[in-house]
């Protein structure tokens, strides 16, 4: 029996457009893909973010940020200090903040940082869940004095309890 080259052709075709099925589920069934939300609302809006920029840098404030572990609870505390361009602690400030690890960029969490005592004015503290050891980033929104401040930070978080 002889092969016609007809059915090479055919079976090549199938072939590929098998793979490129395949290839289609892996790339949406990924589950370290994200999209940042709201995109095309954040890049239509570019030029108030450029704004905010630069009334970051006018207000000079300094934010200071750490993750702490506690060996005992096995859980982490945020601690964010946050000084005015005199090096004054602002103090009654709202602080927003969204992370999320880089790995898992779908995975977005969110928390609202709280003033400590009277003695820890300009210090705040939030319990973050932190399930995954790599990079995290922090987006801060920071309300005091009638202003807003916004900030990212990035920080790789190895744990120390494992």
């Amino acid at each position: 029996m002889k092969l016609k080259w007809q059915y090479v052709v055919v079976g090549m075709l199938a072939i590929h457009s098998s793979a490129w099925v395949c290839f289609v589920f892996v790339a949406a069934d990924d589950p370290t893909f994200a999209v940042e939300p709201n995109y095309y609302k954040k890049s239509m809006a570019w030029d108030d973010s450029a704004l905010q920029s630069k009334k970051n840098l006018e207000l000079g404030w300094k934010v200071n940020m750490k993750i702490i572990e506690d060996a005992v609870t096995k859980t982490h505390v945020m601690e964010l200090s946050l000084d005015d361009d005199k090096a004054k602690p602002v103090s009654l400030a709202r602080v927003h903040v969204e992370y999320f690890h880089h790995a898992h960029g779908q995975e977005r969490l969110r928390c609202e940082l709280n003033e400590g005592e009277a003695h820890q004015k300009g210090r705040y503290y939030a319990s973050l869940r932190l399930p995954y050891e790599g990079m995290w980033e922090y987006r801060f929104k920071i309300e005091a004095r009638g202003e807003v401040l916004t900030h990212k930070e990035l920080q790789y978080l190895v744990k120390e309890s494992q």
